[in-house]
C-alpha cells in the first residue's frame, strides 16, 4: 500500500484505537492492618451494611445534574450484592443489612432523620467535585456511621497523601454505636458517589463524535488526490466528547467490639459507566482483603431493617 493510502486510513483506524482504550480506568488504594497480613484469623461472620451511594443524572445537553433517588437505591443495592457475593467468595459468612426505611425492591428513597450534630454545608472530600446529598444528614445509628467513615477517610488521606504507606494507621479507631452489631466479627460499611449521563444524553454525544469525524474523512481522503495535502491531513486531529461519567465508592471494616479499623480501600473509575462494571469494581474493593479456608461452605443471610 503507498504512503497515500496509508495516510487515508490512518485518521480513521486511530478513531476506533482511541474508542477502544477509552473504555474506562480504574484506581484504588487498599490499606490493610499488618496483623491480616498472614490470613483473616478469627474473622469469620460479615456484617455488610446497606452501601450509600448518591447517583446524580445529567441533565440533557446542560452541566447540570440532579440527584436520582431512584437509582441511588438501585446502585446501592446492586453494589451491596456484588460485595456480598465478593465476601462470601473469600469464605466469609456474609449478611448484608439493608438500611432503615429502604424499600430494595421498588426504589423507593429512605427518609432520613435530623441531628443538630450534622453539619449540612460540609461536603466529604471526594474527587472531581463530587457530592452527597445533604438531605440524608440524619441521626440513626446507619447515618452515623456512615459519617464516621467519611472522618475516617479524611484523616488517612490528610496523613499520607502521597499513599506511600499501604498498612491501616494504629490510631484509627471506629468510634460509633455498633453495639447491636456485636455477633459480627467484621463490620464493612461502604458509601460514595457518582455522576451519569442518561441513555439520552449519551447517545447525543456519540451522534455528535460521529457527525463531526465523518465530515473529517473525506478531508483525510484528499490526500490520495492531492498528495501536497498529505501533512495537513495527517496532523488533523479527531474529536473526540468524552463521557462525564465518575465515580467514587469508598470501604471501611471495622471489628465491632474492639473498634479497631483493619481495612479500607476506595475505588475510584472514570470514563465509564459504573452500572457497567459494579461486579468488577465490588470484586477490586475487596480484592486486598486476606481469604478465609474453612471445610463448610459460608451461609447466605439477609436480615430485614434492624430494629434500634
Amino acid at each position: 500500500m503507498s504512503g497515500r493510502g496509508k495516510g487515508a486510513i490512518a485518521g480513521p483506524a486511530l478513531l476506533v484505537l482511541a474508542l477502544l482504550t477509552l473504555s474506562g480506568c480504574a484506581t484504588l488504594h487498599p490499606r490493610l492492618d499488618p496483623d491480616l497480613k498472614e490470613g483473616p484469623g478469627g474473622i469469620e461472620k460479615v456484617a455488610l451494611l446497606w452501601p450509600d451511594i448518591d447517583v446524580r443524572m445529567k441533565y440533557y445537553n446542560t452541566d447540570v445534574y440532579v440527584y436520582s433517588a431512584a437509582e441511588s437505591v438501585r446502585i446501592s443495592r446492586a453494589f451491596g450484592e456484588s460485595l456480598r457475593n465478593s465476601f462470601e467468595g473469600k469464605g466469609f459468612e456474609t449478611t448484608l443489612v439493608p438500611r432503615e426505611g429502604a424499600d430494595s425492591g421498588t426504589g423507593r428513597a429512605w427518609q432520613a432523620g435530623t441531628s443538630e450534630n450534622c453539619d449540612d454545608s460540609r461536603q466529604p472530600v471526594m474527587p472531581d467535585g463530587l457530592v452527597r446529598d445533604s438531605r440524608r444528614c440524619g441521626d440513626s445509628p446507619y447515618e452515623r456511621r456512615i459519617r464516621r467513615a467519611e472522618q475516617l477517610f479524611l484523616e488517612v488521606i490528610t496523613m499520607d497523601p502521597g499513599y506511600t504507606s499501604k498498612a491501616v494507621p494504629e490510631t484509627l479507631r471506629f468510634e460509633a454505636p455498633a453495639g447491636d452489631l456485636d455477633d459480627y466479627d467484621l463490620v464493612v460499611i461502604v458509601y460514595g458517589a457518582m455522576r451519569e449521563e442518561t441513555e439520552t444524553e449519551s447517545f447525543r454525544r456519540w451522534v455528535k463524535n460521529l457527525t463531526v469525524n465523518a465530515a473529517m474523512v473525506p478531508m483525510s481522503m484528499a490526500s490520495i488526490i492531492f498528495p501536497f495535502a498529505l501533512p495537513i491531513t495527517i496532523s488533523m486531529p479527531f474529536f473526540l466528547d468524552t463521557s462525564p461519567d465518575i465515580s467514587w465508592v469508598a470501604l471501611v471494616a471495622f471489628e465491632p467490639k474492639a473498634g479497631r479499623v483493619v481495612f479500607l480501600n476506595d475505588f475510584f473509575y472514570s470514563r465509564g459507566k459504573i452500572k457497567k462494571a459494579i461486579e468488577r469494581g465490588a470484586a477490586k474493593l475487596v480484592k486486598g482483603f486476606p481469604e478465609r479456608t474453612g471445610d463448610e461452605p459460608p451461609r447466605r443471610k439477609t436480615l430485614g431493617p434492624v430494629r434500634r
